[in-house]
């Protein structure tokens, strides 16, 4: 979550001011066609599985773990490449 806001932050001078979920939508929207769609969805999936664990009855299991490890260091790997390039 921390990556998504300091992305919207360098392309769009903005910060998301909702719940979580609608992260995806203002990296979409502040990034435009640099928006990477596997990078935005990596995240969704991020989201989603913490979503369903922190409010919901579901208990957290290796494989969701190892899935969620997975989205986490292709999202960052993204977003880092695009907190490097120029704007």
């Amino acid at each position: 979550m921390a990556y998504g806001d300091a992305l919207t932050m360098r392309y769009g001078s903005m910060k998301n001011q909702q719940d979580h979920s609608g992260l995806p939508q203002l990296i979409k929207s502040t990034m435009k066609n640099q928006a990477d769609a596997g990078a935005v969805d990596q995240l969704k999936a991020i989201l989603a599985e913490k979503s369903a664990i922190s409010y919901g009855a579901k208990i957290g299991k290796p494989e969701a773990a190892a899935r969620l490890s997975k989205c986490s260091t292709r999202f960052y790997q993204w977003a880092e490449l695009m907190l490097q390039s120029p704007a």
